[in-house]
């Protein structure tokens, strides 16, 4: 808060008993309506001196003028440009009946020569000091209501903006990484009112007292609730889209990349992207949003595309480049949404989707290799057979733990599956997974699953095959010569090298007893 300065010497006694004498009379503070001098009805009853700035004074025949410099150390002074002449304003407005006879205030003074010293000479008068008095009295009476409430009202609102900023940072964090907001019940009494009540409340308690006492000020306000984080991502989203728009206009050109799948709900979302080039000659691809359609016909996605143009403001004409996929609602040469974005934008040249290029590529080439679809027919039916008991599948893992590899899980089956739809290859027919059942036997192969067991044999030579290869890659040359030597010893071969045999040993060596081991050998 700024403080109010009195123009006049603070320590004469002057001041003291004009001001002792004004608060004991109780006088009141008068403002004038009207200019107390008709040739200079440019001053009216404003509530500080009117001090202009950017002004020209003219020079005299000496060479002197009136300075901008003398507002800083006297404010009470005011300038006319019109008549050249300065004028106290604390003596005009506040003034008695002596004051307003003065020359500052009737006729003005002009003697710039001398203007310095005039203008202290008459802040130190008894009358000038007087009207200050009241001056001040008149600003410090306007500082305890209005401004002060107006003062207050505006750090109200900068800490409530910064409140609030501190809740957005958190909303883009959770968007940014994917977190879902909203929990199963996020009532006061809920252990768990999900991810983003959860992590506010967090924030606020351990790091961020404003924050807290941000939300317990405005706990009727409820900053947290489902529809104010809606509204939240949906500005953001709104202000990044009006970003990218900004940028497209400043590029001009840009080219639209338009593709569309089902979700989880099953409806059919179209996601719309730009690409463009920035004023650093930066190639940018920014997406957009999804939008909803009830029918991916070329006409609707012409439509979809034409009206998120034209509410974004750009230019269809524009378009540069257009790339889909190579669907025939997409691509047709005369219905298609590449044929009609072409009628408005002329050099709308179409790119098919190098990735979906790339994947009917792979299509096409697996189509003609036999050996790819054996191989993923295979893996998926040994996923089967070792997926549908538990018996099985602890074998398995203990299969890879005694190869000294890490631990396998199953998850690389249907990665296969995947990629075998994908590429859109048949696999064998195998029996469907089916919940797990407990088993009364301790039958291995004890399975009451239609044609699991006529698969099992099915596939018998294919695991044999398998385990064949990992017993070869396991039981390498290096392998090999210690075997010989394990097997010498157990046949206590005469010819035994003890040396060889501790050298294979590697890092188990400290576990054996040296001594004891020659002693059997020699027995």
């Amino acid at each position: 808060m700024k403080q109010t300065k009195l123009c006049f010497n603070s320590g004469s006694s002057q001041t003291e008993n004009a001001h002792k004498e004004l608060v004991s009379s109780n006088s009141k503070v008068t403002f004038q309506e009207e200019s107390f001098f008709p040739e200079n009805n440019f001053i009216s009853s404003q509530l500080e001196p009117i001090q202009p700035k950017k002004i020209n004074p003219p020079i005299d025949k000496y060479g002197r003028s009136f300075k901008v410099s003398w507002y800083t150390s006297f404010e009470w002074l005011e300038y006319d440009e019109k008549v050249d002449k300065a004028f106290c304003y604390a003596c005009r407005v506040f003034g008695s009946e002596l004051a307003k006879n003065d020359g500052f205030v009737r006729t003005g003074f002009s003697n710039w020569k001398n203007a310095y010293d005039e203008f202290k000479n008459h802040q130190s008068t008894q009358t000038h000091i007087t009207s200050s008095v009241k001056w001040f009295h008149k600003r410090t009476q306007k500082r305890s209501c209005a401004v002060m409430l107006l003062d207050s009202h505006k750090d109200e609102i900068k800490f409530n903006r910064t409140s609030l900023s501190k809740l957005i940072k958190i909303i883009i964090l959770f968007t940014k990484q994917g977190i879902s907001f909203r929990g199963h019940s996020e009532d006061e009494s809920s252990k768990n009112r999900g991810n983003f009540k959860e992590f506010v409340d967090f924030v606020a308690s351990n790091y961020c007292s404003d924050l807290k006492k941000f939300l317990t000020n405005h706990s009727n306000a409820n900053y947290l609730s489902p529809e104010i984080q809606n509204n939240f991502i949906s500005l953001i989203a709104s202000s990044i889209r009006t970003q990218i728009v900004s940028e497209i206009k400043e590029s001009i050109f840009y080219s639209i990349i338009v593709d569309g799948t089902s979700d989880i709900t099953r409806r059919e979302q179209i996601s719309f992207c730009v690409r463009y080039c920035d004023k650093k000659l930066i190639v940018k691809e920014r997406f957009f949003s999804f939008y909803n359609v009830e029918n991916t016909t070329g006409e609707t996605l012409y439509e979809l595309v034409k009206k998120i143009i034209v509410d974004n403001i750009m230019s269809i004409k524009n378009i540069v480049a257009q790339c889909y996929d190579g669907a025939s609602n997409m691509s047709c040469e005369y219905k298609g949404l590449a044929a009609r974005i072409k009628l408005d934008a002329p050099c709308a040249t179409f790119v098919h989707c190098y990735a979906h290029r790339l994947n009917l590529a792979l299509q096409d080439a697996c189509r003609a290799l036999t050996q790819v679809r054996v191989t993923l027919g295979q893996v998926n039916s040994i996923y089967n057979v070792i997926q549908s008991s538990s018996k099985r599948n602890f074998i398995f893992e203990k299969f890879q733990l005694i190869s000294n590899q890490s631990k396998l899980t199953l998850k690389i089956q249907g990665e296969s599956s995947n990629t075998a739809n994908e590429l859109e290859i048949e696999l064998p027919k195998s029996p469907r997974l089916v919940r797990k059942k407990k088993r009364m036997a301790d039958d291995l192969y004890n399975d009451k699953e239609p044609n699991s067991k006529n698969l099992f044999y099915k596939n018998y030579c294919s695991i044999i095959d398998s385990l064949c290869d990992a017993l070869e890659t396991r039981f390498n040359f290096s392998n090999v010569d210690t075997i010989a030597a394990l097997y010498s010893i157990i046949t206590a071969n005469e010819k035994l090298d003890f040396k060889m045999v501790k050298s294979r040993l590697g890092p188990y060596i400290d576990l054996i007893d040296q001594e004891k081991l020659v002693a059997e050998l020699e027995l």
